[in-house]
């Protein structure tokens, strides 16, 4: 009994030990969450500095580089805020983030990636990582499920890199960061021969695997559960929330495999059960390799006016009708 005393009392204190390393270093800038710092920073006073009534999309970076806010904003008469930055910061952080800047009245377009639907909870590095940086106070909003993965997932290095702060001046990561946005938000540079300079493989992406959303999507994932918060959240404030669907490139298993077929023909219906409408239809924006550049999901300037159209297009001219709440 003695020694199993000790090996209690000794993973007790190594427990807490560690729960009070993550802590102390929370709130410490780290290099590998700055790019996303510095576009939110951006993006965030976009937004802000907006009076009235605002259009604002909430995705990841297929809204980055995928979405012209300025043709929108032509088209609505409304001031657009592209608020799309990065899909590996997970479903939690989009969602969260973006509440700090929407307000009574405003129109939020989801155009939420694929594996946001599919999110069961455990998050990935970059999440960890801009949580524990830039944003610790969304831990406490997260589950306990969340919580208990954050802190049992957090590498000893990433602890390093907490405790070293190398992070807090502006700076650029390749094609992603705060000199290649525009006041809206949205990413430039990214023309065929701007972005071959940035692709470390052009032609690999035709070798890309197909994405198997199909396989693990679960209406009862945390990631529903999330969305449901969300929607009432809006509710509760006047906002009005349209979901859209996303962009990726098109391959043939995602109409020819029954369970990836279900997945986003089933879509509309699952969205629509929440209360908010889905415009839209997910293999019209799915394009092919040409409109693409270093992912899958990152459409060149081509690309982003074709998705831009065919989103006006399912929109129609009057966006406001589609508001439910707001």
């Amino acid at each position: 009994m003695k020694i199993v005393a000790i090996l209690l009392a000794t993973m007790g204190m190594m427990t807490f030990g560690w729960i009070a390393a993550v802590f102390l270093q929370t709130s410490r800038p780290t290099a590998s969450s700055q790019w996303i710092a510095d576009a939110y920073a951006l993006k965030t006073a976009a937004a802000q500095k907006i009076e009235g009534k605002k259009i604002v999309i909430v995705a990841g970076s297929t809204a980055l580089f995928g979405i012209d806010s300025k043709k929108l904003e032509e088209t609505y008469r409304l001031p657009v805020v592209n608020f799309g930055v990065n899909a590996g910061l997970l479903l939690p952080y989009v969602l969260l983030k973006s509440q700090s800047v929407l307000k009574r009245g405003d129109i939020v377009i989801l155009p939420l990636e694929y594996h946001f639907y599919t999110y069961d909870g455990i998050p990935n590095a970059q999440m960890i990582d801009q949580i524990w940086s830039r944003d610790p106070s969304f831990f406490w909003k997260l589950s306990w499920k969340e919580r208990l993965s954050m802190l049992w997932m957090t590498p000893i290095s990433r602890l390093v890199d907490g405790f070293l702060a190398q992070g807090g001046s502006p700076m650029m990561c390749g094609p992603y960061g705060y000199k290649n946005l525009d006041e809206r938000g949205d990413q430039t540079h990214t023309s065929e021969e701007e972005a071959k300079q940035w692709a470390t493989d052009w032609e690999g992406l035709k070798k890309e695997l197909p994405r198997r959303y199909g396989a693990v999507g679960n209406v009862d994932s945390l990631g529903w559960k999330w969305l449901r918060r969300y929607v009432a959240w809006a509710a509760q404030n006047g906002i009005c929330l349209i979901v859209t669907p996303s962009t990726m490139m098109y391959d043939d298993s995602y109409w020819k495999d029954p369970e990836e077929r279900r997945f986003y023909e089933g879509l509309k219906a699952r969205i629509e059960a929440l209360g908010v409408p889905f415009i839209g239809n997910p293999y019209s924006t799915m394009y092919g390799r040409e409109m693409y550049f270093n992912t899958d999901f990152h459409l060149i300037d081509t690309g982003r006016e074709v998705w831009t159209q065919q989103l006006i297009n399912d929109l129609g001219s009057d966006i406001s009708k589609w508001c439910i709440h707001g």
